[in-house]
């Protein structure tokens, strides 16, 4: 077994070093897409600073090497919809500018649609040839997607505890956006 840490032990800044076990962990780099990160994105209309975004690459870069160096399973998300946007909720659709919404035309093609320039990963920390590249039609990277496929056929991956707690967080993320969806059309009704 190779591990990335020697137990666990508190630093005086109130900081705790893990021991993860490299053989069973997985590093998965969610939504680093060019809608969210650069200028003229979706993630500017929405008011974000990207460049206070794209301050995570660089980090995030030298935490891809490692990962690459260590030979663990790498996985990538990127949040979009189908080209006719039949896979995403009226009301995500709707919010926002009509301009600047989901599937409006914007600087790189669509936004969050699959397939246009904005929906790929930045060039900083594009997949290497054979990492996965999980497509998601929403926040949630498990709901609607093959990663606990993915995560399962990969190895003893996520095992245990660690897996039941994501498992937990997504069913619970899931729960709460159907709650809002329905408090919105009762509310609206």
């Amino acid at each position: 077994m190779r591990s990335a840490g020697h137990g666990r032990e508190a630093h005086r800044s109130g900081a705790v070093r893990l021991v993860v076990e490299l053989d069973h962990a997985a590093l998965i780099i969610i939504d680093m897409q060019r809608d969210f990160l650069e200028p003229g994105g979706f993630g500017e209309t929405l008011g974000n600073n990207v460049s206070l975004l794209k301050a995570a690459v660089p980090p995030l870069r030298a935490v891809l090497a490692a990962a690459h160096a260590a030979k663990m399973l790498i996985i990538h998300t990127r949040e979009g919809h189908r080209p006719d946007l039949s896979d995403a909720p009226r009301h995500k659709v709707e919010r926002g500018e009509p301009a600047m919404r989901i599937g409006a035309p914007g600087p790189m093609g669509r936004i969050l649609v699959r397939g246009e320039p904005g929906y790929d990963i930045i060039p900083e920390l594009y997949p290497a040839p054979g990492e996965p590249v999980i497509d998601k039609p929403g926040k949630g990277a498990f709901y609607q997607t093959d990663l606990e496929l993915i995560l399962k056929n990969g190895g003893p991956l996520l095992r245990g505890q660690t897996k039941t707690i994501l498992l937990e967080r997504e069913r619970i993320k899931r729960k709460t956006i159907q709650h809002r969806r329905l408090l919105h059309k009762t509310h609206a009704a």
